[in-house]
């Protein structure tokens, strides 16, 4: 029994997550179990040498606090959200500065409804890492970091239809339009 199709309006986000997706095939699987298998064992050998002949690097603590004191602070931090942070939307002439000539910031677009949400504070949800594409029925993993905020749906205002949209799906939010809350 073949699974139903169900067709998304042109200008919803669900649609255009889903292009920057990719399957895992067998051959995917295996390169990244090859590229991440000499990593972790040096990580391993690492925590042997620690573990057995202590801190081996030259810079003594009081020396690394002197070089911590004379680094510049960055400006902004570059850890991903965890689930629960207060985050703030920038505002939406902040967030049309980092859009390119197709109205999206590394493939995401932004939506007429996420105008309402811009400058609000608002708690990380989730952080969005895998997605389910329920066009083709298949599991994706998200390559760039994509957030859901607590309250932040789309109301289906604005699509193509007069009625709507009453799916009520969560906005994506990329890491460019979200700083830390102050």
């Amino acid at each position: 029994m073949e699974t139903p199709r169900i067709e998304f309006p042109p200008d919803c986000q669900s649609s255009s997550v889903l292009a920057h997706g990719c399957f895992l095939n067998t051959a995917d699987t295996a390169r990244q179990w090859a590229r991440r298998l000499p990593w972790a064992a040096l990580r391993r050998a690492r925590r042997l040498a620690v573990y057995f002949f202590g801190r081996t690097d030259k810079v003594t603590r009081s020396a690394r606090a002197t070089i911590a004191d004379r680094a510049t602070p960055v400006a902004e931090s570059t850890e991903p959200f965890q689930a629960g942070d207060e985050v703030e939307v920038l505002s939406y002439e902040e967030i049309c500065a980092t859009l390119d000539d197709e109205r999206k910031c590394e493939g995401l677009e932004l939506m007429e409804g996420m105008k309402r949400f811009c400058g609000e504070r608002l708690i990380v949800f989730k952080k969005v890492e895998m997605l389910f594409d329920e066009k083709a029925g298949h599991m994706l993993k998200i390559k760039r970091e994509r957030y859901v905020l607590e309250g932040a749906i789309c109301d289906g205002r604005g699509t193509t239809s007069r009625e709507g949209c009453d799916r009520c799906c969560f906005f994506f939010w990329g890491r460019p339009w979200l700083r830390k809350a102050r």
